[in-house]
């Protein structure tokens, strides 16, 4: 029963941190910069950043995979997601260029919101299966005594 609990306690919390990373993404979705902006490397966006005290950057969405644990359990892996932004035509924002482009994070919101889905269903067979653990030891126990 020690390793069914194990594995069911490290899905509850691989569980939850899904939903943390997938809400995350879904609250900056709509994060941009100028296109011209994101395009620049890294050392180069560090240097104009140390330049002029600028720390702009666009929210870079995470990946969720699951990655079984020896012994029993499971943990998430967070990575970020290539490409991590995406360009698109919005002549409206504020970050726009001269020809209406601009950068968003590489997120897909129907995605986002299926993943989250499943990650609560996840979260809740588990914590039923240590529920119904935690039943049955108190039954074993009381026959016991």
């Amino acid at each position: 029963m020690v390793v069914a609990s194990r594995s069911s306690v490290s899905a509850l919390g691989a569980a939850a941190k899904d939903i943390s990373v997938r809400a995350s993404n879904i609250a900056n979705q709509r994060n941009s910069l100028p296109v011209d902006r994101v395009e620049i490397s890294a050392a180069a966006r560090s240097a104009a950043a140390n330049a002029d005290g600028d720390h702009d950057s666009i929210y870079k969405p995470g990946k969720v995979t699951y990655d079984s644990v020896e012994g029993g359990g499971v943990r998430l892996v967070v990575d970020q997601k290539s490409p991590s932004h995406q360009v698109v035509f919005n002549p409206s924002d504020p970050n726009t260029d001269e020809m209406g482009r601009v950068a968003i994070p590489n997120t897909d919101t129907i995605n986002e919101l299926v993943g989250v889905r499943q990650a609560r269903t996840m979260f809740d067979a588990n914590l039923a299966l240590i529920r119904a653990e935690n039943q049955m030891a108190g039954t074993l126990l009381d026959s016991m005594g």
